[in-house]
């Protein structure tokens, strides 16, 4: 398997878009995502691509999650990079595409200088909540949310740690 990541161009939107379509089809009642052209407006889009084909992409923004006081690291104006959407395509599932993506998603928080990354994923999501918790992301709360009980999960980033311990 071929795989590798890089950032969404608008080039890019068709496929993003068959993706987010292919997942729709096979969860319609998980999947609530803008357009891929509101996403890239609204921060970051990466896009995970096998053996050239779009499988996987990820939303990041800085656009702060819906929650105040559930948070353990104390953050300012686009210090938190929260994660708005990840989607990997069903037919590629469990090859480890969503840990790759989550693994560039620590690089860009630490080329943006970033403290925390922040994300929200459905409690019935054991696959999804079980990889982040192996990432060593922390489950600060769970919250009720358009009828859907949510998971709000953060994880100090490196910049964070190395702040704290005074690392240069």
């Amino acid at each position: 398997m071929d795989l590798s990541i890089r950032s969404v161009t608008m080039e890019d939107l068709p496929a993003v878009s068959a993706l987010y379509e292919a997942i729709g089809r096979s969860e319609p009642d998980t999947a609530r995502f803008p357009s891929p052209e509101e996403m890239l407006r609204a921060g970051g889009v990466f896009a995970a691509e096998v053996d050239g084909r779009c499988t996987a992409a990820v939303w990041l923004s800085f656009q702060p999650l819906a929650a105040k006081g559930v948070w353990q690291v104390d953050t300012g104006p686009n210090q938190a990079l929260t994660v708005q959407a990840l989607a990997v395509h069903p037919a590629h599932r469990r090859q480890g595409i969503a840990r790759a993506l989550l693994a560039n998603t620590d690089l860009i928080a630490a080329q943006w200088r970033c403290l925390a990354l922040r994300l929200r994923v459905s409690e019935s999501n054991a696959a999804a909540v079980a990889l982040l918790t192996s990432f060593g992301y922390q489950k600060r709360a769970t919250i009720r949310q358009s009828g859907d009980w949510l998971c709000l999960f953060e994880r100090q980033t490196m910049t964070a740690a190395r702040q704290l311990f005074s690392i240069q």
